[in-house]
């Protein structure tokens, strides 16, 4: 399973798109020293690369989500064939409940007017739409999104470590249903409803969708059920305790929300933002006087906000059937001189380096490893945006993991790690379909010289469980854009 090479800051969704170069091809291995010390000519070593599938990722750790982003989608990709993100979310109602106006409420005469689940898009701070919705510029408001939410009937545990191929048992019919086209620019205005005052809020763009009004009350009903047992054992916060997990359990576990055919890209839920909830609104069924006097008419008195709890999970399914990138999958045989790599529980390279141990007795001053993407004819980049950060991985007792020299700098900033590390895309000034990615490796390619790893990474796309990118790098095949293992060295013999 792939560990974050750092925390999510803000980041979205990553699909990358492709065939793969799978039988061994040479990559340029220029060695050189800056300070002209025993400079040795270029040489040509040999690098086995192949695509292969990716480990289902980690999207939930045992205490903590690791989704900075929800990926929400039924997408066919030209190049990748079809990708499905299902969202799991557990929302948190008796705990709010019961610390609202609610669990002693006033007056009794108030009642449910309306219930309203809100989805707030997982918008960019600091780049384009584009940039971080695969697809986007695909969505066609003539063919909208066919959402289906579910009813949750296995229990969920908040604490459990979850991978991307995790899914939980759901109810055969569908608990809402909702045809919508994303609007992931224009923002909306929302009744707010604050010290029995209507006002409105401009809220950032959202997907809201009604839910009947039996939710509530049913919590309400409960709710007023008797809490104590003078002969339980238990405490009397126990107790309560006890009584409000039997009411979550009954009325909802979680909620599954499904696009259900192939349409537009894959869109972004943001978990943490407050426009994520179950809203619901009361009333009065008549007037009545407070105490200061004042007359408060029939009208929406109170909302309440219910978010998510600590659990929220993506479900990734990847199916290459038929797709251009099949055969290349896992093929040590076709020497396509193509590389590709896709996000979520997509496709990542394997590299092997077996010639690298030939070098002996140096020390590296620096090692770069360089690949170069090249956007397919006929796409259009802002449908297919690239990964922000391409990481590379070792493998260590069956899990990934980003080398030493990526990952001492995940306490840094994004600047940061792009200064020291690189891994992002760096556009071509004469092709502007021609970016490269150039991967410092010094600390690791020292130790793999030293015997003590080996010769063999991965290069995955960083942040792939919140965002979706794809990416095509070119292979040695390519006569001008192969792939190149920088070094500069000293020489101790």
């Amino acid at each position: 399973m792939k560990q974050l090479a750092m925390p999510l800051v803000g980041l979205v969704l990553v699909l990358l798109m492709g065939a793969s170069c799978n039988k061994p091809s040479e990559v340029d291995l220029d060695i050189f020293d800056d300070q002209q010390i025993n400079v040795l000519s270029s040489d040509t070593f040999t690098i086995k690369a192949k695509t292969v599938v990716a480990a289902p990722p980690r999207t939930r750790d045992v205490d903590q989500n690791l989704l900075g982003g929800l990926l929400l989608g039924n997408f066919n990709d030209p190049v990748f064939g079809n990708v499905q993100s299902d969202v799991y979310i557990k929302f948190l109602p008796l705990r709010i409940l019961r610390d609202s106006f609610l669990f002693n409420r006033t007056p009794d005469f108030l009642t449910v007017d309306s219930v309203v689940l809100s989805l707030a898009y997982r918008l960019p701070t600091d780049s384009t739409l584009a940039d971080n919705y695969y697809g986007y510029g695909l969505i066609d408001a003539n063919e909208p999104y066919k959402l289906e939410v579910y009813k949750v009937t296995e229990l969920i545990n908040e604490s459990e470590e979850c991978l991307s191929d995790k899914s939980f048992a759901i109810e055969s019919t569908p608990y809402l249903t909702k045809e919508f086209v994303p609007d992931l620019v224009n923002n909306i205005d929302l009744a707010y409803i604050s010290n029995a005052q209507i006002d409105s809020v401009n809220a950032p763009p959202q997907l809201r969708i009604p839910m009947d009004n039996s939710f509530a009350e049913d919590l309400l009903f409960l709710l007023d059920a008797p809490l104590l047992d003078v002969n339980s054992t238990l405490t009397e916060s126990e107790q309560e305790e006890a009584h409000l997990s039997r009411i979550e359990n009954e009325i909802l576990k979680g909620l599954c929300f499904k696009i259900v055919e192939p349409t537009g890209g894959i869109i972004s839920i943001s978990p943490s933002s407050p426009y994520t909830a179950i809203n619901i609104f009361f009333k009065t069924d008549e007037s009545y006087q407070t105490a200061d006097g004042d007359i408060i008419d029939t009208t929406l008195l109170r909302q309440l906000a219910l978010p998510p709890s600590r659990f929220y999970h993506t479900n990734f399914r990847h199916d290459y059937t038929g797709s251009q990138v099949e055969a290349f999958i896992n093929s040590d045989e076709l020497g396509d001189s193509l590389l590709y790599l896709q996000s979520m529980q997509g496709l990542e390279i394997e590299l092997e380096m077996p010639y690298l141990e030939d070098l002996k007795n140096i020390i590296v001053n620096k090692a770069t490893l360089e690949f170069t993407a090249i956007q397919p004819a006929g796409e259009v980049e802002e449908y297919y945006p690239p990964p922000i950060l391409v990481q590379i991985l070792e493998t260590i007792d069956g899990d990934d993991f980003p080398i030493e020299d990526l990952a001492i700098l995940q306490t840094q900033s994004l600047s940061e790690v792009y200064d020291i590390y690189g891994g992002i895309p760096i556009q071509d000034e004469d092709n502007q379909r021609i970016f490269r990615y150039s991967m410092n490796l010094t600390t690791h390619l020292q130790r793999i010289i030293n015997g003590e790893k080996e010769a063999k990474l991965k290069l995955s796309p960083a942040f792939g469980i919140t965002f979706a990118n794809r990416l095509v790098f070119a292979g040695n095949n390519h006569p001008d854009l192969k792939p190149r293992l920088e070094i500069a060295y000293t020489d101790l013999n």
